[in-house]
């Protein structure tokens, strides 16, 4: 297991590699994820723009009921895990289904 101590014949640039190379080793990989800024005042007015849309959309209360179904679920772990195993061979017409109030686990 890969220890911290500070090895002074190496710089900086060279652990950031080791450190790197190990966690690769370890099977992941870096990502690099831009998002909003939120102190620019055109990107919160945008946000807000589009929040507005969201909230008028007639498909609000079901997707908050959904959001509040799922944030009640007792495992959430066990609940993905129970979709996950059954959903490729469900039928899309039958979806309904997994939604979080209609699965009792």
């Amino acid at each position: 297991m890969h220890t911290t101590e500070n090895t002074p014949n190496k710089t900086p640039p060279d652990r950031m590699r080791a450190h790197r190379a190990r966690l690769r080793a370890a099977g992941l990989r870096p990502v690099e994820i831009w998002v909003p800024d939120v102190r620019n005042p055109s990107i919160v007015r945008e946000a807000g723009r589009q929040s507005l849309i969201a909230a008028r959309h007639p498909a609000e209360m079901d997707a908050l009921a959904f959001i509040e179904a799922a944030a009640d679920i007792d495992e959430p772990e066990a609940y993905i895990r129970f979709v996950i195993s059954r959903i490729a061979d469900h039928p899309a017409k039958k979806i309904a289904e997994l939604l979080p109030w209609n699965v009792k686990l």
